[in-house]
């Protein structure tokens, strides 16, 4: 998903870059948090009850937030580094 932000924001005409930058980025925020809460509404509903599924819950829910953030620090350095 961040890659094809980041395609479209390269695309997009230098004088408008940075509208289209926090227009990717929201977007971007708005599917992923859309997503994550649909994967992980189904995904408490399947799993049994206990402290590891608590765990289990907690450290895949880690991941997904890292990884957003992740792609959300690539779509903004490539911003800043249009050249790269």
């Amino acid at each position: 998903m961040a890659g094809g932000a980041g395609l479209a924001v390269r695309l997009w005409s230098p004088a408008r870059r940075r509208l289209v930058v926090w227009c990717a980025a929201g977007g971007l925020l708005a599917v992923q948090a859309t997503v994550t809460v649909q994967a992980f509404s189904a995904l408490d509903a399947g799993l049994a009850g206990g402290a590891l599924s608590g765990v289990y819950f907690a450290g895949l829910l880690a991941g997904v937030i890292a990884a957003i953030a992740a792609s959300m620090v690539a779509l903004l350095l490539g911003r800043r580094n249009p050249g790269a």
